[in-house]
């Protein structure tokens, strides 16, 4: 199993066990506008899309903990430096 996936069974089960203590699949499904099929996906560990994940989380109110430590992480490469970007190409006429 990749880190991915571990992290996405993680977050599954982060949702199932918040969720189970107030509400059915169907009910979070409608409160946050998708089918229940990605509820399940989301809690049996399989892609979902992002924005599922943290409406999930933001309804359940277990997502700022979350957004906490991602900012801890941002900040602490804030300062790392950038990679030097891309030289844009040059634009060439039609005229052949």
């Amino acid at each position: 199993m990749t880190k991915s996936q571990e992290l996405a069974q993680l977050m599954g089960m982060l949702v199932q066990k918040h969720r189970t203590d107030d509400m059915a699949q169907a009910e979070l499904a409608v409160r946050i506008g998708v089918g229940r099929g990605s509820i399940s996906k989301l809690e049996g560990g399989q892609a979902v899309v992002s924005a599922t994940l943290f409406e999930a989380l933001e309804t359940l109110d277990c997502i700022d903990p979350i957004i906490e430590v991602v900012s801890d992480m941002l900040e602490a490469v804030q300062d790392n430096p950038q990679r030097k970007r891309r030289i844009a190409p040059k634009e060439m006429s039609n005229d052949f």
